[in-house]
Parts: structure tokens; sequence; C-alpha cells
């Protein structure tokens, strides 16, 4: 098993999405996959929701339809759907640098802070093709005035936590001191008892009418204690209720005489799907409710997910199938968060490199650098000036990087496309920190083995949708701060994480505005031959989706469990921000689907360089963690400095 199952002991795991994904040019997809809609924000029912703010020189700040947003993809889309190829070498050489990084996320950022520290005299230029730097690490602001009062609030976009930081490896962790931040006191910034001592739950239910036949919430998640309880209460049919209370409650061993052995390869050869359904004879109405459990967690459905992963997982039914529980110990809580999750992260590191950009430095006094970054107001015109060691440049998109010698001298010809014109840059070495799906559209010369390794990582299409409430009474009303919401377009809604810090206070109670956070996973269950294939079909179906009609799923949805609560969602709206990720999760390698000996090979092909052109980001990785994202960038950056080293 490769996933970090010891994380959490709850179904939400927003952390992959995200815990990490650090990235910069779009990845490709299938030729047949429709131009992403980008229209104007619409009425959804009842009151219409507020004015999109689609235009500002501070991105973090734009509501909206935000994350891939549009016009970022639009190079990228040609070159991975038309077939368009660039050629800069007939253009003139506008600059000549030491190195140039594609992708501006954490794992570029990175890059090219190793890289400056190895080489403190070097020039620098990152390109990315957003409107903003961080990849998925993505900062959300939101700025309103409730009853004359001014209310502001941050969240995440994307990358939302520093997961398990245990586990991190000396150089990221490194990474993250020298960036000041110490991740134990975040046991100071979270408030562990915020919503204990409110009187609500970790983690309840949301039954959706459409699928169910009535809209009901559970103020708790079932579990072996509660299961006949909270069952009893849910729209179903007496006979999956029944099914329910006895998977919860009553453990059998459903795999008769096979011994230990063939027990476990068993499990890793069938899914927790198939297992639920030849085993258990679980009914296809209490199926409903098991299908998008670890939808949120893993990025698919439990079809995709192997029964012997769901016994790590806790998941109901393999309690006595035989395996072996982990024994690591108690693991970290997941508290490791800042208030606009590892954009924190991204902005440390860019304002390691380029001092100038805080624009607001006088509000830092008496603050660490981690506690003055929270409220640090950036000025993006300083990102890119030429007077500066290290330049950050936004909404440019690469489009060809190609080996070159000069002389006795080798360099990287690098060619991106910004404004509508093609621009070229010569460098010593470049770094592709983009999502990897790219980068056989942008280095044609790679061998075709590599390309196609490259292309084997599918990313999970998603969506992270912010909305600011005026108060969160309605969840108090509940009884729980986060749901599980089977069969609905949302499978994961919660309020924001409970994080004070640097002179930024977290809500005091229901009456004050608060940012609720809604997941949607767009990889539908029972779709393709294996995980890639149900990304594929679930990206098309999301790109095929405008602006209106992903707000209207996100208020409808959330309307339906306000009117659960007797709250009026519509009185209470302030803000909207959609961060559609066309490309989410990084793959990594999955046990039903890839068994043989290529999908071991293939982590190391990617990482591979060619020539002076090296691979970061953590698809590199072939794992969706910050720190794997930062890990590659080190390795990217070492294999130069071996290079240059080399007599």
């Amino acid at each position: 098993m490769n996933k970090r199952i010891t994380r959490r002991d709850f179904l939400n795991g927003s952390a992959l999405l995200i815990t990490s994904l650090a990235t910069g040019t779009l990845t490709a997809c299938s030729d047949d996959t429709p131009t992403p809609q980008a229209d104007a924000p619409k009425t959804s029912g009842g009151t219409p929701p507020p004015t999109a703010k689609t235009s500002s020189n501070y991105p973090p700040e734009l509501t909206g339809l935000r994350g891939n947003h549009a016009g970022s993809y639009d190079v990228a889309h040609e070159m991975a759907w038309k077939k368009v190829q660039f050629d800069v070498s007939g253009e003139s050489v506008s600059e000549t640098v030491d190195l140039v990084v594609v992708g501006a996320g954490i794992s570029g950022l990175a890059s090219a802070y190793f890289y400056q520290k190895k080489f403190p005299s070097a020039k620098i230029l990152v390109l990315d093709n957003h409107d903003d730097f961080g990849g998925h690490a993505k900062r959300n602001e939101f700025s309103e005035s409730v009853d004359g009062k001014d209310i502001f609030r941050i969240s995440y976009g994307g990358s939302e936590s520093i997961d398990t930081p245990s586990d991190y490896s000396d150089e990221a962790m490194g990474l993250l001191n020298e960036l000041g931040i110490d991740v134990q006191k975040f046991y100071t910034y979270y408030d562990q008892d915020y919503f204990k001592n409110l009187g609500m739950n970790k983690q309840g239910v949301f039954f959706n009418k459409a699928t169910f036949g009535q809209s009901v919430v559970l103020s708790d998640e079932p579990n072996a204690d509660n299961a006949t309880e909270l069952f009893a209460k849910a729209p179903l049919s007496d006979t999956d209720k029944t099914a329910l209370i006895e998977l919860y409650t009553t453990p059998k061993d459903y795999l008769g005489d096979m011994t230990p052995g063939e027990r476990e390869d068993y499990l890793q050869s069938i899914s927790y799907d198939k297992f639920l359904k030849d085993h258990v004879k679980l009914p296809q109405g209490a199926m409903a409710y098991m299908e998008e459990l670890c939808l949120e967690y893993w990025g698919f459905n439990i079809d995709g997910l192997s029964a012997y992963n769901a016994f790590y997982e806790g998941y109901a039914g393999l309690e006595l199938s035989g395996l072996e529980a982990d024994d690591d110990g108690e693991s970290e809580p997941y508290i490791f968060h800042f208030p606009d999750g590892n954009a924190s992260i991204a902005r440390l590191l860019v304002k390691k490199m380029i001092p100038a950009v805080v624009a607001n430095p006088d509000h830092a006094n008496g603050k660490s650098e981690m506690e003055a970054i929270v409220l640090d107001k950036f000025d993006y015109t300083k990102l890119d000036t030429p007077e500066q060691s290290v330049n950050i440049r936004l909404n440019a998109t690469a489009v060809q990087v190609k080996n070159i010698e000069t002389g006795d001298k080798k360099g990287v010809m690098i060619g991106y496309k910004k404004d509508g014109k093609l621009h070229r840059v010569d460098a010593h070495h470049c770094i592709l920190a983009c999502q990897h799906g790219m980068i056989p559209f942008i280095d044609n010369n790679l061998p075709q083995s590599q390309k196609d390794d490259h292309l084997q990582n599918i990313r999970v299409p998603m969506i992270y949708t912010k909305i600011l409430v005026k108060d969160w009474q309605a969840f108090k009303k509940l009884g729980a701060w986060q749901f599980y919401a089977p069969k609905a377009p949302y499978c994961f809604i919660m309020i924001d994480y409970p994080v004070s810090m640097g002179g930024y206070h977290y809500p005091k109670d229901p009456s004050e505005p608060m940012v609720i956070h809604m997941a949607r996973i767009a990889v539908p269950y029972g779709a393709g031959k294996d995980v890639r294939e149900a990304c594929k079909i679930g990206r098309s179906e999301l790109y095929r989706a405008n602006y209106h009609d992903l707000e209207k799923q996100a208020l409808d949805q959330l309307r339906e469990m306000y009117d659960v609560a007797g709250e009026n969602l519509d009185d209470k709206i302030l803000a909207i921000t959609i961060n559609r990720w066309g490309h989410g999760y990084s793959y990594e390698r999955n046990v039903l689907f890839d068994k043989d000996d290529s999908a071991e090979k293939t982590p190391d092909s990617v990482k591979q360089a060619h020539g002076n052109i090296h691979m970061a980001n953590s698809d590199a990785d072939w794992m969706p963690y910050a720190d794997g994202a930062i890990d590659q960038a080190w390795r990217a950056v070492q294999e130069i400095k071996t290079q240059v080293e080399k007599p």
C-alpha cells in the first residue's frame, strides 16, 4: 500500500487534494474532451447569487470560476487535442538565463528555491499558464460587508494541508524549516476542541431527495456502535437498513477456507465493490450508500478501491478477513493547516526569493514568518522585473523545450506563449515541474517510451467550491461540521477548519460569517474499464458544464441541506468561488489495475532527465502529496548539480 491511510480516522480526505497537488501547465486529455465552458454567473433559483469579481490585479481576491480559470488551458489544449506544434527556433532570443522552470506550483517554486540555494548568483525564470502562482495550492480570499461590518475570510482552493509531517523526508522538512514553518505551532493555531465544545459531531450524512426519495440528515457517521440507531433514520427500505446494520454491527468471515496468504492475494485482486456485492450480498439500495464512501479520500469510487486497501481504511465487512491491522501507534492529528491551505507554502517560497513582493511589510512586526504570511498582501507587479534574479512569469504557457548546443556548451531552448505571442528563452538547464501529461507535447524529442510513461498519469477531475455565508447556524442545527453526501453532485461538504494565526481569527461562534467547502470528485461510479478511464469520462462531463451549471449544482445541494435545518440559504450567501480542476489528484499506482512489470518501472522512467531537461512535480513521484512535490524538486536540482560538477 502506498496511500497514507493512517493520516485520518474518518472518511473525509480533502487532504489529498490535496494535501498535495503542486502543478503548473495543464495536463493533456483525450482528443474528444470538450472545450471547457466558462460563461458568466446566472441565477440558480431563489435569490440571484452574488456577482463574481472577475477583474483584479490581485488574483486571490477573484471569485466566480477559479482553479483552471478561463484562458489558462487554451494553448495547452491546442497542443493536446488539436496536435498543434510550436517551434520557436526561428524566434530571436529574448532572454538568456541559467534555469527555466515550467510550472509555478509548489514543486516548481521549490525547484527555483533549491537551485538558487545551490547557485546563488543564478538567473532563474519560472513560467506558469495561470494568473496566479501555486498551482493547486490556490488561495481564495473574500472581502465583504455584513450589516455595515467589513468581513475578511481566507480559504484554500486546492492543496489543503501539511499531511503527516512526521513522514516528511529530511529535504522536505528542511525546506519547511527554512521557510520558517514550525509544524508544532499548529497544535496552538488549530482548535481541536472547537466543534466538540459546541456539541457538534465530526461528520454526518446527507441523503438527497433525488436519489433517496427524501432529504434526510444524520448528525453522526455510522459505525459499529451507532449503526442500528442511525440507519433506522435513513431514507432506505427495511431490507437495505437491515443489510447495512448487519454489515456494520455483525462482523463475519466472508472468505471461507482461504489461507492467510490466499486471502491477502485475493483481497488485492478484487474491488471493495465486488466484495460487498459478491461476498456480503449487499442489496442495491444499501450499495447506493456505500458506492462513494471513498470518493473524496481516494479520488475514485469503491469500484476502484481494492478490498485490501478497504480493510486498512477500516471499512465495514472486512474485520474478520484475516489481514493484520497496522500497529504504527497513534497517528498525527490532521491539524497542520494554514487558513489558505498549502498556498502559504507557495507564498513563503515566493517571498523568500522575491522579498519585494510583500506590499504591507509593517503588519508583520512581532510575528514569525509562518504567521506573517497569512495576512501578507502581495504586489504581483513585483513578480517579474528585470533587476531581480528570480522572476515568475504568469499567464505564460510553455510550448516547447529542446536541448541545444552552442559550440561546446549544452543548453535548452524554451518557447512559451503569452498574450498570443511566442517567445524564446535560452537556458543552461530546464526543470519541467508541470503536470507530466503535457511533457510529451512540449518535449517533442523525448524518447517515445518515456512519452508513453508520462501519459500514464491520468489525474482526477474535481471541483472545490467555496461559499461565504453570513452565518453557519444551519450546520449547528444539523449537528455536525462535515457531511458525506452519497450519490449527490458534491460528495463532501464541510465548514472551514478552526485555525487562528498571525492576526487572522476563526469565527467565534455560528452567528459569524463562514466559508463552506464543497468537494465534487467528477469520477463516475461504474464507468470505464479502470480508474484512468473513469477519470477521462468524468473530465469530459466536467468540461461540458458551464459556470451556471456548476454554480446551480452546488447551491441546489446546499439549499436542500439548509431546508432540512429550517434555514434559507439564499438569505445567507455573500460570495461564491468555484475552483474547477480538470486535473486534480496525481495518479498513483493502483493494485487492481497496475499489476505488470511496466507499472513498476513507470515511476522511475518519468523521473529520468532528457539531456539538460529535468523532471519534477508530484507526478514524478506518482504520489499526490506536497512533500513528494518538494522531494522531486530537490532531486531534479541534485541532478543538475551533478551535471555541472562533472569534470
